[in-house]
């Protein structure tokens, strides 16, 4: 039997219309606890016409003004609060306004019809520093609006 997973959250945007090229998620390590990518989702819910869209996994030297999501934990309930707490320059959603991309760290393209998920083995993990940025973002503006849900686990390393 597997253990059970232990300080690992999600940060979730659900349905919401996309029309430019931005971060749909943001999270900002804490001060003193770095974090790696467990998993990334995007999906759509309004197009039923086969359409490519770039998507990218970068680090931020500069966050992006975003919705404020408070990370869920997806293991026991005596897990924390994660310390990538939410905020508006912090960890969020459906950036208003972008910050400063520094590296891209993954990147692929995805159809609107399949979906694109990102489940990396452990050595592929995206390890993200204290204090640092990372945001899943459409490098492109999609073609027309889409209605937009999106999912990242990650995993803080304490």
């Amino acid at each position: 039997m597997a253990a059970a997973a232990s300080r690992v959250y999600v940060v979730s945007m659900t349905r919401v219309a996309v029309t430019a090229a931005i971060t749909i998620i943001q999270i900002k390590a804490g001060a003193t606890v770095p974090l790696q990518i467990v998993r990334c989702v995007v999906a759509q819910s309004s197009s039923t016409t086969s359409t490519q869209l770039s998507v990218q996994i970068c680090r931020k030297s500069g966050a992006a003004t975003v919705t404020s999501f408070t990370p869920i934990t997806t293991g026991p309930a005596t897990d924390p609060a994660a310390s990538a707490a939410g905020g508006t320059t912090a960890t969020g959603t459906n950036a208003t306004a972008e910050g400063t991309d520094s590296n891209i760290i993954g990147q692929d393209v995805w159809n609107y019809l399949n979906g694109w998920q990102y489940v990396p083995s452990p050595k592929e993990y995206k390890y993200i520093d204290a204090a640092s940025i990372v945001g899943v973002k459409f490098p492109v503006a999609p073609g027309a609006s889409i209605t937009i849900t999106s999912d990242c686990v990650f995993e803080e390393l304490a």
